[in-house]
């Protein structure tokens, strides 16, 4: 019976730890990405206009992911998407955008912020 190898195995889940100039990398192994997740505040931005919170986080999952395996993208050149801006509260309560890089997911924060201010 061949062992179950977590380092190996799990790559393909998708799951990414923030380097400590807060690049995405492939986290070393489940455990180790439990343990970032769990104390690392991945927020990016965050910012509140009256009862509307709106956040950008890193979210420690590959969500192309799916999408990836589906067709027939190159994997030397596949960006994952890592980030999601996300709005709590008004009338665009649960608006969300997910993105490639830490670049886009700040100014589609900046582009949230925008839309919820009066």
């Amino acid at each position: 019976m061949q062992q179950f190898k977590w380092a190996y195995e799990k790559r393909w889940l998708g799951e990414y730890i923030l380097d400590a100039n807060g690049n995405p990398v492939i986290a070393e192994d489940m455990l180790a990405w439990g343990l970032w997740m769990h104390e690392t505040d991945r927020h990016i931005a965050i910012d509140r206009i009256g009862d509307v919170e709106v956040s950008t986080i890193f979210l420690g999952i590959d969500f192309g992911a799916a999408m990836w395996f589906a067709d027939d993208r190159n994997p030397l050149t596949y960006q994952p998407l890592l980030w999601e801006t996300m709005i709590f509260g008004g009338k665009h309560d649960t608006w969300q955008q997910r993105y490639r890089s830490r670049e886009a997911a700040l100014a589609g924060h900046k582009l949230a912020v925008e839309m919820v201010t009066p």
